[in-house]
């Protein structure tokens, strides 16, 4: 009995083993139930993920200051959820459902980064008429989209060849540090012609209707980075963050 001890131990790693792996399960499909009910009702409320992307942009640039930044407060929560799910990519990869899943958001997140896009794009087209809280929104708002921009464009290439996905991802934007210098100056001193500055290198960098054809890159760079979603330390922060800075 003693020579086969060996045996039960392996036999009870392996119980422990089952036992995470059922954990795992219920707590991704409770984190996905979730994700589906919050776009869901997102959706209820407002049309703008329902839409082609040319009726994106027309329905964007009709939108108030204030129903840009709620957009952007829902789409920040579905972000969130997003990275989430994903941190558990690699146990996804061993099932075909949960693959799925991540194929699914995936394609959720690259539909959200466009309209992202032009909801920054339409606060930022405005920004010379704001009041110093929209400003200091929008700014975040900026910074936040800059942040997605920069691990998405890293991150989705790796997932697509982990996965074998057939997935095409946008041009991404290239953030202009020389912008953000200004907006941060805009914010500091509200001096017109730094806000006009602000304006003329918005519109050399950024364009309204970047998506409103489906045109993609067709070399998309593959950046080869194994780490966990866990490392980004981007901050996908609500509003109400900044406004206790």
């Amino acid at each position: 009995m003693k020579a086969k001890e060996h045996l039960l131990q392996s036999f009870q790693r392996k119980v422990s083993s089952d036992k995470y792996e059922s954990k795992m399960y219920a707590d991704l499909s409770l984190l996905y139930c979730g994700y589906v009910r919050y776009m869901i009702n997102l959706k209820l409320k407002s049309p703008l993920l329902n839409l082609r992307m040319s009726e994106a942009s027309a329905k964007v640039k009709k939108l108030s200051v204030s129903e840009i930044l709620q957009n952007y407060e829902h789409f920040d929560a579905l972000i969130t959820q997003i990275w989430g799910f994903l941190e558990h990519q690699y146990f996804c990869k061993n099932t075909r459902l949960f693959s799925n899943v991540i194929y699914l958001l995936l394609q959720d997140l690259v539909q959200i980064y466009k309209v992202f896009y032009m909801l920054v794009t339409q606060a930022l087209e405005r920004f010379s008429s704001l009041s110093h809280d929209e400003m200091r929104k929008c700014f975040v708002m900026y910074q936040n989209f800059c942040s997605l921009t920069e691990i998405l464009s890293k991150k989705g290439p790796n997932i697509l060849r982990e996965f074998s996905f057939q997935l095409q991802m946008p041009d991404f934007y290239k953030p202009d540090p020389e912008l953000v210098k200004t907006l941060k100056s805009c914010l500091d001193d509200r001096n017109s012609g730094k806000i006009n500055q602000a304006a003329q290198k918005l519109h050399g960098g950024m364009n309204a209707n970047q998506f409103n054809t489906q045109a993609v890159s067709k070399n998309q760079p593959v950046a080869h980075d194994d780490d966990d979603f866990n490392d980004n330390k981007f901050n996908f922060t609500g509003l109400e963050d900044s406004d206790s800075d």
